[in-house]
């Protein structure tokens, strides 16, 4: 399809022009769920037809969940004519250089809510109280925490911090993992 007859394709479905709208940066078909107010399946389904006309790109092809979207260039103008027409500020940024494999890996469940949750040296038992803490629904025994380390450590997003008199090791977040922390943060969910 030509630009032109993207655009007008674009208008034609309120779904559509609400997913383009409402990436502000790479999201999963859930973290849209939460800004657009459509369900899973609609999501999935809507990026599907956004990527084959090219307004959007998956950042993670290989990934079976939590695939990230973001815009083309094609897309990126689309939206700042979306947003003009509604009087809203152009919100479509460069993408900072980040391994979008890994924050789409991080952007699972149990993952997401571990570095979430991570605010300073913690022991496992320690980052669950706090994740059930802030989302009671979760399902997370320390054992699960305690794997999930061990995957954040091989991946370099935290580090062991030996404390004096303790048995068990603390984990913080590394230069890596502030940064994934962030952007997670900022997508608002």
């Amino acid at each position: 399809m030509k630009q032109k007859q993207v655009v007008e394709w674009l208008e034609k479905s309120e779904n559509r022009k609400s997913i383009i709208t409402h990436l502000k940066q790479p999201m999963t078909a859930l973290q849209l769920t939460k800004y657009t107010g459509l369900s899973l399946d609609q999501c999935s389904m809507l990026l599907g037809q956004l990527t084959l006309c090219r307004l959007v790109k998956c950042l993670n092809p290989t990934a079976k969940r939590s695939r990230l979207y973001w815009l083309t260039p094609i897309g990126i103008l689309c939206q700042r004519k979306l947003r003009n027409d509604k009087n809203l500020p152009s919100i479509a940024k460069n993408l900072p250089d980040t391994d979008w494999e890994l924050y789409g890996w991080l952007c699972y469940s149990h993952r997401a809510a571990i570095i979430r949750t991570l605010t300073e040296p913690m022991q496992p038992a320690t980052i669950k109280r706090k994740a059930v803490q802030q989302n009671p629904q979760m399902k997370m025994s320390a054992n699960n925490v305690r794997d999930v380390i061990k995957l954040f450590l091989q991946k370099g997003l935290v580090r062991k911090v030996i404390a004096k008199r303790k048995v068990h090791p603390k984990y913080e977040l590394t230069q890596q993992g502030i940064q994934l922390k962030n952007i997670l943060t900022e997508a608002g969910v």
